[in-house]
């Protein structure tokens, strides 16, 4: 079935070995493409897992604060504040934690 036609031979070689190229990449970039997206859905897991754990640390120091603040302000308050003689300790108690925020535990 092959035609002459007033095309050159190697152009017509040419596209023939462009267009095979282009069809034997598909699937390694298929295999590529799908890799990325899941680092990606990776990444995005571990970066979600770290903020929920930021804020539950902070929540955590929050409710140790106003812990310490009901304790001091006496009565149990809705809207705890300290005592006047407690304020140096609750000052240096909020220090401590500031100070240890950066930290790691047990060093």
């Amino acid at each position: 079935m092959y035609r002459r036609t007033g095309v050159n031979s190697q152009i017509t070689d040419a596209l023939t070995q462009a267009s095979l190229a282009t069809v034997g990449m598909g699937p390694a970039l298929a295999t590529g493409m799908h890799q990325q997206a899941g680092a990606h859905a990776m990444a995005t897991m571990m970066l979600n897992g770290a903020m929920a754990q930021g804020q539950n640390a902070m929540l955590t120091q929050a409710a140790a604060v106003r812990g310490v603040m009901g304790m001091y302000g006496g009565r149990g308050r809705s809207r705890a504040r300290p005592a006047d003689d407690g304020n140096r300790l609750l000052t240096l108690l909020l220090l401590a934690v500031l100070v240890n925020q950066g930290r790691p535990a047990g060093g």
